[in-house]
C-alpha cells in the first residue's frame, strides 16, 4: 500500500479536517487520496483566483509586501500558464487579483486588528486545523478567527454556518487562549469580480428631463463607483438612483465581513463528531491492513452539483474498479502525493 506515515497522537492518527470531511462524503475518495496517497497528474502550474488571493492575503497579514508576492506569482504564471492556455478565466486571474487586492486594502485598513496567527496549524485532540487568520480586536481585546472566502456571490449566513470547519478553528483557539478570550468567527467575504462600470441611457426620458443611468436598480456595482459615475456625468439625484445608492451604502456587494459569536456547545459538538469520525477512520485503516476493504463508494449523479462523481478527481479510477476493468490505464492519470510538510502545534489534551 502506497502512502507515507501520518503523525500519531497516542494510538490514533492525526487527521486534518479535510481528511475527515472527505471520508464523510465518500470513503472511497478518502482511500484514493489519503490511503493510496494519490493525486491527479497535472500538466503545468494551476492556480485559481481564490488560491491567488490567499497568497496575497497571507503575505499582507504576515507584514510582508503583498506586491512582491503578486510579482512572483505573475512571473510564474507568465512562464507556466500564459503560453499554454486561451482560457479567459485563467487569463484574467493576475489582473483581477491585483485590482481586488487594492480595493480590499482601501476597504479594510485593519488598524484595529493585531495579527496573532497566519496559516498556522494546530492539533486539538487528534484533529488538525489550519485557520486562515487569527486576530485580536484592539478595541475590545477579543480574539477572532478570520476565514477568507472568495466566491462569485455572497453566500447567505446558513451557507457559512453549515460548514462546521470554523467551529473546530474556534475550539482550537479557545483551547489555546481561553474560552472567554475568543469571541467567534469572522467570515471575510471577497467577491471574485470587479464592480460593473455604469453607463448612461442613450435617450433622455421625458419624465426625468435629464440623463439617467442604464438599469440603475439592478446594476452590479458598488456605492463609490456608482456615486462617482453620476457626479462625473452630471446625473442629478432621482428616485431610482437614490434608492440604489442607499442599498449599496448599506450592504457592499463585493466585500463583506460577517462576525458570528460562536456558542461553546456548537464547538463541543463539532469536535466530538470529528473525533468520532476519526475513530471510524482508524478502524477502517486497521481493517484494510487485516485484508478487508472498508471504503465503500458514495455514487452521486450530476444533480448533486459540486458533490457529484463527475467533479471527483478519482472518477476514472473509481469507475474502472467498479466495472471490473483493468485499472492500469486509469492509474496513469495519477501520481503519488507529495507529503505535507506542516508542523501542528498542540493546543489541548483535555477538550
Amino acid at each position: 500500500m502506497m502512502g507515507g506515515s501520518r503523525p500519531k497522537e497516542g494510538s490514533a492518527h492525526l487527521y486534518s479536517y479535510t481528511e475527515i470531511t472527505t471520508f464523510r462524503r465518500c470513503p472511497r475518495k478518502y482511500y484514493y487520496s489519503r490511503v493510496l496517497n494519490l493525486e491527479p497528474v497535472q500538466t503545468g502550474w494551476r492556480i485559481d483566483f481564490g488560491a491567488w488571493m490567499d497568497e496575497l492575503l497571507n503575505a499582507h497579514y504576515r507584514g510582508e509586501d503583498w506586491a512582491v508576492k503578486q510579482a512572483e506569482l505573475t512571473e510564474q504564471w507568465e512562464a507556466e500558464v500564459l503560453p499554454f492556455t486561451d482560457d479567459e478565466e485563467l487569463l484574467e486571474v493576475p489582473g483581477l487579483a491585483d485590482a481586488v487586492m487594492h480595493r480590499y486594502l482601501e476597504r479594510y485598513p485593519d488598524s484595529e486588528w493585531e495579527v496573532l496567527h497566519v496559516q498556522d496549524s494546530f492539533r486539538i485532540n487528534g484533529i488538525g486545523v489550519t485557520p486562515d487568520l487569527v486576530v485580536r480586536d484592539t478595541r475590545t481585546g477579543k480574539i477572532w478567527v478570520v476565514d477568507h472566502k472568495t466566491s462569485s456571490r455572497i453566500p447567505d449566513e446558513w451557507d457559512l454556518m453549515a460548514d462546521t470547519q470554523h467551529l473546530l478553528y474556534v475550539a482550537a483557539m479557545r483551547s489555546l487562549y481561553g474560552k472567554d478570550e475568543v469571541a467567534g468567527i469572522i467570515f471575510n467575504y471577497i467577491r471574485s469580480k470587479l464592480p460593473v462600470q455604469p453607463r448612461l441611457n442613450k435617450t433622455i426620458k421625458k419624465e426625468l428631463g435629464h440623463p439617467d443611468i442604464y438599469d440603475v436598480r439592478r446594476i452590479d456595482t458598488d456605492y463609490d463607483t456608482l456615486a462617482r459615475f453620476a457626479a462625473e456625468n452630471g446625473v442629478p439625484p432621482y428616485d431610482a438612483l437614490n434608492e440604489r445608492l442607499a442599498q449599496l451604502r448599506e450592504v457592499d456587494p463585493f466585500f463583506r465581513r460577517l462576525p458570528l459569536l460562536t456558542p461553546q456547545v456548537s464547538c463541543d459538538i463539532a469536535l466530538e463528531e470529528a473525533r468520532e469520525t476519526a475513530l471510524i477512520m482508524d478502524v477502517a485503516e486497521g481493517l484494510l491492513e487485516a485484508g478487508y476493504q472498508p471504503f465503500p463508494r458514495t455514487v452521486l449523479g450530476p444533480a448533486a452539483g459540486v458533490a457529484s462523481c463527475n467533479a471527483c478527481p478519482f472518477k476514472e479510477l473509481c469507475q474502472a474498479e467498479l466495472f471490473g476493468l483493468d485499472t492500469t490505464s486509469a492509474m496513469m492519470l495519477y501520481k503519488e502525493r507529495e507529503p505535507l510538510d506542516r508542523e501542528y502545534k498542540e493546543v489541548s489534551t483535555l477538550a
